[in-house]
């Protein structure tokens, strides 16, 4: 893993301080204003001491169950050569991910990149405006659920991809 740039007094790139001990992540956790990782396990500890987390280049599963407060920043999919390889919007990502029955994309021929640190900043400021209280329930939040909300009742009707999965949809 590469080291943070400098990015402030109150960031902590733990695994590289002299003095780091995992109990550092629990005690960071349980008393960060939020928490920005990979979407894995240790989101789950977040969740524990109620600590909202941003998930950065998340792919797409059925199984993420975002806190309230929690944000996703998805990786780029793009679509198989096949198809034109342009970058998928995120309702055609849920398109892609529902045809196949919930498969990772990537089985299907679809590619993905990791977001640029250019992209992830605005982000991570919004994710900051959102813990500090001066940011509320944003429009694009929004238009992310009711698009979730869209897959997760076709899916509720789908027979066939019940019997496959499961019969809810989430991301």
């Amino acid at each position: 893993m590469t080291q943070l740039p400098d990015l402030g007094p109150r960031v902590f790139d733990l695994p590289f301080r002299a003095e780091y001990d995992f109990l550092l992540d629990v005690y960071g956790i349980a008393h960060c204003e939020f928490m920005m990782s990979a979407h894995s396990g240790p989101c789950m500890l977040a969740r524990a001491f109620d600590r909202p987390c941003l998930g950065i280049n998340v792919p797409v599963t059925f199984a993420h169950i975002p806190g309230e407060r929690d944000m996703l920043a998805l990786r780029r999919y793009h679509a198989p050569l096949s198809e034109g390889g342009h970058q998928l919007s995120y309702a055609e990502i849920l398109d892609a991910y529902y045809r196949h029955g919930q498969d990772s994309l990537e089985f299907h021929g679809y590619g993905y990149s990791m977001l640029s640190s250019q992209e992830v900043l605005p982000i991570v400021r919004e994710m900051v405006e959102r813990a500090d209280g001066s940011k509320t329930e944003p429009l694009k939040h929004n238009q992310f659920m009711t698009l979730n909300r869209e897959v997760s009742a076709r899916a509720e009707k789908d027979v066939e991809l019940q019997k496959r999965r499961h019969d809810w949809f989430g991301c």
